[in-house]
């Protein structure tokens, strides 16, 4: 259980400190959603994405208040198991956006 809590732990506040790091990069771009269609596409497709990652924040949020309560066992972690695939979704995402956004 603390190794488990320890993990969510460090999971939440690596995606508090993406998050951190989407806002500095919205307000530092030097675009804004009116500038062309780069600007309108930059900022859709990675307000979408930042929306994502609050999603999987609070839900690792959520798993560690479970995890805190003693909710998880070793027959008994679905959840954990959800919120894994979420974040490998959410990061093969980021690099599908990193690369088309700031690569080409």
């Amino acid at each position: 259980q603390t190794g488990l809590r320890n993990s969510l732990l460090r999971a939440l506040l690596l995606g508090l400190v993406f998050v951190a790091g989407q806002v500095f990069e919205f307000n530092h771009a030097g675009l804004s959603i009116d500038d062309q269609a780069f600007g309108g596409v930059f900022f859709t497709l990675m307000g979408f994405h930042a929306v994502h990652v609050l999603a999987g924040v609070v839900f690792l949020a959520l798993n560690l208040m479970r995890a805190n309560l003693g909710d998880f066992t070793s027959t008994r972690y679905e959840a954990v198991d959800l919120g894994v695939w979420f974040w490998c979704y959410v990061t093969l995402v980021w690099f599908v956006l990193f690369a088309a956004l700031y690569l080409l």
